[in-house]
């Protein structure tokens, strides 16, 4: 096992992932963790694998403590994200093209079918960067019993009275055609500059104009008042003849060299009538409703004139300023940002392109004063780019304004990583928290489960599809199936579903069980007998209208499944021809040949008439297997798309008894909570009993993942102990980007807590965006995309996920640059694999050398005990980092041990002993406990390095965290003084020009702790000298003797070749075991000539004086080299 997709296979085929949450049983500790649901109608971003391998190292870590982490996958669906996509599909440029062109039901539908167009994409790249989350049991927010949790939450809201609905201004997307909530707006914020304008409103009763300043000329139109602050000083400056009232601190800004004429309190206009630009004809015409000074307390003088038009439809402050006042609220526009009749000169032109000729038309009239360009951050809709617009509309809110305190409260005990957002980003943002805008005009999304009455106004709320059913009307038909009685077609296993000239009759034992069943109904009291127009269900049916004394109706839409040209064949041989295939949306082929689809909706087309005809009967159904089962889980509401009927399959002559009930049906009689089925169900008003219609609305998407901690898992209706007994609530962990602050974070918080039940996690991990090199979005336009997979085939899993886990902080934008990753692999993964390959390189020699390792008195080398002091040290480190979900300071504490202690360090120096087999066992050692280590961080290397070093689990990834063990801190601190001084003693070296491989013969040092000669051996072999000494007679705190003698010459030739005949011995690809004869040229003395034997690991050196051909090193000439 060596690749990633190796490991990925040994994976599955083994159930690793399966395996290592089941080892941890039911009653362990549990770590909760929340997966946020992406959308999978768009292919997966690099930004995804950013958050998934953060989720997957914390997630990793914690199941190696001990914890149990169930780790589910979830699918968001809902909202204009798919909506939009759907939109482009198909073409659509108006939301009204929707319901006049494409219709509500195709609309969603294609919706529906859009959802999951990347969905395999998704998993994969999930599965290839080693994030083990259970896609197999996915929630989807889409699902029915997830939807019927967010209803019951809905309901929640209601009872504790936080659901209201009001007309109040809302942030209106025009191209969407719907409203958005604070934390949608706070997300699609810009940075733009347009045309701000300061007018005159001329007095009616003064010789003066009040300045009005707005940067939206299009709301004019809407005008019905100016509000000034009535407590601070407002003047009157002469502009050239013209007297213009402003707030004094402006006045000093926007005539500074003007003296006022006049001074007065903003209170002492009110009331003051003027004159507007755009009067509108039909408004209340008693003096002084309109077109009049009010008070605004809201008005200041950071910016404009201190003077504020006010128009009711297009403003918060404007709209309770109105209120208060009793002023119209004038819509002059449309849904779309188009003004209406009641603008006739700009009738049909969107607010912004109107804006230019707005200005144009009070130029010409003599109202402007100013226009000058205004920078400032402008919302836009954070799906569809468009400006936002304020605008007045009515739709349903949920108060989390009366909650500012409980959500304050339950933030300060989150654990945030970084910490500064808890009271910085997020906290700010909620304890200013804006009632939600809950509603939206659109179609694919949760239903807003309100229900109101046309004649007297009553408002149900239902919180469950029971709920629902009990309310609503149906037709008071009562529904026996039966399956026709054992047949000559069931004898022999044959398929048939058309008519067959009575070639297959009952049999006796068919018989016996109608006459049997039509015992059981006599009681019953049946009005009549529908049945299929089959000869085996015509003879069932008249054995029972015999006994009962009923009429039958015969449908040919009761048939049996038609499997095409299979027809009369076995049924053996239909099932075999689709083996294998999804029997829901496969035909069998051949005319006629229908689909486990197929077969539903024409049920629910039968079931459908049957209910159009019939009230209040007893009705008896004569039919077959499989329509039946489709037929009656339609019935009772409970049919699933794609998933096999829950009820039991009817045997021959046996009869079920179905009452059917009133839920939402889509075209296959599948119970579906969606628009625009549930639009169909009404329900009887308790207080007048008149009919009660949906709102059309449905529920702002981010709701649903809001409460997918309890709609997860169809909480309350199921698995109450998750939620109550805390099983899977709250959540010690999730993660996210920085953005989700306005978003999911904030959405779990606020639903939560409007519930009662706190905070639903512990810790939150914010991570920053990731950008292209040069700080840039990336995006298709710009061609600065990097696709995930790609990366991942290039450098590997690993790599990718060091990447991020190395470079920076988490909550830090990532530039990203392929330069970082491939640095972030050679730092870390590139070394850590070559230290295995030097260990397998030596951990079997071919031969047994001569060579004995020297036995040391405490049992090992320095170097080894130093190295398992620094691997408990680094463990210690690496421990208390994940529990303080550092993971970038976890990362870089193991990234810093493999580099600098192992690779730079140990096998650098432990490198002739263990061509020896000295430290070997060591070397195992430190690497399985790295790979434990590793094993969360990156998961395919922890598991190569684990098998290739024989582990004794499974996989590493079944191993409990290392225990970390007792080690000599002063070994550690001896280590670090002697890695600086050599260090020091290198750098001596470099000075004076001397290479490492020329031995000299003393270091001193002035003073030193260390009195351990192992010790000072390491550094006498790092700094290649012959002794080291304290001395405190030296100036400095090290001193290198650089003299060289002829002795101390011949040592460093010696090396020389030594090195060179290394580098020959991997030129020709030996094995750093296989043996040489090696022939030199030179005068070199016997000693000199067994170390270089010993070196280059040579059997025989040959010395051959007088030979020119070879390579000279020194004085000496490397002449051949051959293996033994």
């Amino acid at each position: 096992m060596h690749s990633e997709e190796e490991v990925l296979g040994f994976w599955a085929r083994r159930k690793i992932f399966e395996k290592s949450i089941s080892k941890r049983g039911s009653n362990a500790k549990r770590f909760v963790f929340f997966e946020g649901p992406p959308y999978a109608n768009g292919l997966p971003g690099v930004h995804h694998v950013e958050a998934r391998v953060f989720k997957d190292v914390v997630a990793r870590y914690k199941t190696m403590r001990g914890f149990r982490v169930e780790r589910r996958a979830g699918w968001d669906t809902h909202g204009l994200p798919t909506e939009m996509a759907v939109e482009k599909k198909l073409g659509i440029k108006r939301k009204k093209d929707i319901e006049e062109k494409i219709g509500i039901r195709a609309f969603v539908e294609a919706a529906r079918a859009d959802v999951f167009l990347y969905k395999k994409e998704f998993e994969r790249m999930t599965e290839r960067i080693g994030y083990w989350l259970d896609l197999e049991r996915a929630y989807v927010t889409m699902n029915n019993s997830y939807i019927e949790s967010l209803w019951w939450i809905v309901k929640e809201f209601w009872k504790r009275g936080l659901l209201y609905e009001a007309n109040k201004v809302v942030s209106w997307c025009t191209r969407c055609g719907t409203a958005l909530s604070s934390h949608e707006i706070a997300q699609g914020y810009k940075r733009v500059t347009e045309d701000s304008i300061y007018i005159r409103f001329r007095l009616k009763t003064r010789r003066a104009s009040l300045l009005v300043w707005t940067t939206t000329p299009w709301t004019l139109p809407a005008n019905v008042a100016a509000a000034v602050h009535p407590d601070l000083e407002y003047v009157t400056i002469d502009d050239k003849g013209d007297k213009l009232i402003l707030l004094a601190d402006r006045a000093k800004v926007l005539f500074p060299e003007s003296a006022p004429l006049w001074k007065e309190k903003g209170g002492n206009l009110i009331g003051l009538e003027y004159e507007t630009p755009f009067p509108m004809s039909g408004l209340p015409t008693q003096a002084g409703h309109v077109y009049r000074v009010v008070a605004g307390d809201f008005v200041s003088g950071g910016e404009g004139s201190g003077v504020v038009h006010i128009a009711p439809a297009f403003g918060e402050d404007d709209a309770q300023v109105g209120k208060r006042e009793n002023l119209p609220t004038l819509l002059t526009i449309d849904e779309e940002g188009r003004f209406t009749d009641s603008v006739p000169q700009f009738r049909g032109m969107f607010v912004k392109d109107a804006d230019p000729l707005i200005i144009k038309d009070l130029e010409q009239k003599g109202y402007l004063w100013r226009r000058e360009p205004y920078e400032h951050d402008y919302p836009f809709c954070w799906r569809c780019d468009s400006p936002l617009l304020y605008m007045a509309r009515r739709s349903w809110w949920v108060s989390v304004s009366k909650k500012r305190k409980e959500l304050v409260e339950a933030n300060k005990k989150v654990f945030w990583h970084p910490e500064y957002i808890r009271d910085g980003r997020f906290g700010q943002w909620i304890s200013e928290a804006k009632d939600w805008a809950f509603s939206r005009e659109r179609y694919w999304g949760t239903p807003l489960p309100v229900w109101k009455c046309a004649s007297c106004n009553h408002i149900e709320v239902i919180g469950s599809v029971d709920d629902l059913s009990r309310r609503a009307p149906t037709s008071g038909n009562t529904y026996f199936l039966i399956r026709h009685g054992y047949a000559k077609k069931n004898f022999l296993h044959i398929s048939t579903s058309l008519p067959d000239g009575g070639k297959y009759p009952l049999l006796p034992q068919g018989r016996r069980e109608v006459k049997k069943t039509a015992q059981l109904l006599k009681k019953i009291g049946i009005e009549l007998i529908v049945s299929s127009d089959l000869t085996r269900t015509k003879e069932t049916a008249t054995i029972l209208a015999r006994a009962l004394k009923v009429p039958v109706l015969y449908d040919e839409d009761m048939r049996d499944l038609h499997t095409g040209d299979f027809e009369g064949k076995s049924v053996m041989e239909a099932l075999a021809s689709i083996g294998g295939k999804d029997r829901f949306k496969t035909r069998f082929a051949g005319k006629g040949g229908e689909s486990w689809d197929d077969l539903k909706e024409r049920m629910y087309k039968f079931f459908q008439r049957l209910e159009r005809l019939h009230k209040n009967k007893k009705i008896a159904l004569v039919g077959h297997g499989d329509p039946w089962w489709f037929l009656e889980a339609t019935m009772k509401g409970t049919l699933e798309p794609d998933k096999i009927p829950r009820e039991k399959y009817l045997e021959s002559g046996e009869v079920h008894k179905v009452i059917p009930i009133a839920v939402p049906r889509n075209d296959r009689g599948e119970t579906d909570l969606h628009r625009p089925y549930i639009d169909e169900i009404a329900v009887n008003c308790p207080m007048c009993g008149a009919r009660m219609i949906r709102t059309n609305d449905v529920i702002d998407v981010w709701f649903d993942s809001g409460a997918m901690p309890y709609a997860a898992w169809h909480y309350p209706f199921e698995n109450h102990d998750r939620i109550d007994k805390k099983v899977s609530y709250p959540a010690d962990f999730i993660a996210e980007g920085i953005d989700q602050t306005r978003g999911w974070f904030y959405t779990l918080l606020a639903v939560s807590v409007l519930l009662g039940r706190g905070a639903p996690y512990k810790n939150v991990m914010s991570l920053g965006f990731v950008l292209d090199k040069t700080g840039k979005k990336m995006s298709k336009r710009l061609g600065n995309i990097v696709e995930p997979m790609t990366l991942i085939e290039k450098y590997g899993a690993d790599a990718v996920r060091w990447y991020f886990f190395t470079i920076n902080q988490p909550e830090d934008d990532k530039l990203f640059d392929a330069v970082d990753l491939e640095r972030a692999k050679r730092n870390f993964l590139d070394l850590l694999l070559n230290t295995l390959n030097f260990y397998k390189l030596y951990k079997k020699p071919k031969r047994a050398t001569k060579t004995k390792p020297p036995t040391q008195a405490s049992g090992k080398h320095i170097l080894d005990r130093w190295m398992l002091a620094r691997l408990a040290v680094v463990q210690g480190d690496v421990t208390k980092n994940m529990d303080a979900y550092d993971v970038v300071g976890a990362a870089r504490a193991l990234e810093n041990f493999i580099a600098e202690d192992v690779s730079r360090w140990y096998v650098r120096r432990s490198r002739e002993r263990m061509r020896d087999g000295q430290g070997l066992e060591t070397l195992r050692e430190i690497l399985l406990d790295t790979a434990r280590l590793a094993a969360p961080f990156v998961p395919f290397t922890a598991e190569v390095i684990y098998h290739e070093l024989g582990g004794k689990k499974e996989s590493v990834h079944l191993e409990d965290w290392p225990q970390r063990r007792a080690y000599s801190s002063a070994l550690v601190r001896s280590m670090d003084e002697i890695r600086m001084l050599s260090s020091r003693g290198l750098e001596l070296r470099a000075r004076a020009g001397i290479k490492i491989r020329q031995p000299l013969s003393l270091f001193s040092i002035r003073k030193s702790r260390i009195r351990d000669k192992e010790l000072f051996s390491v550094l006498k072999d790092e700094l290649n000298v012959k002794d080291v000494v304290i001395n405190s007679r030296i100036d400095d705190d090290v001193a290198l003797d650089i003299s060289l003698t002829d002795e101390l010459k011949e040592e460093g030739l010696v090396r020389e070749i030594i090195r060179f005949v290394q580098d020959m011995r991997k030129q020709k690809g030996l094995d750093p075991h296989d043996s040489i004869y090696l022939t030199l040229a030179g005068s070199l003395s016997q000693e000199s000539v067994e170390k270089i034997k010993k070196g280059s690991r040579a059997r025989k050196i040959f010395i051959e004086n007088g030979v020119s051909a070879g390579t000279k090193v020194g004085n000496v000439i490397v002449v051949d080299l051959k293996k033994v």
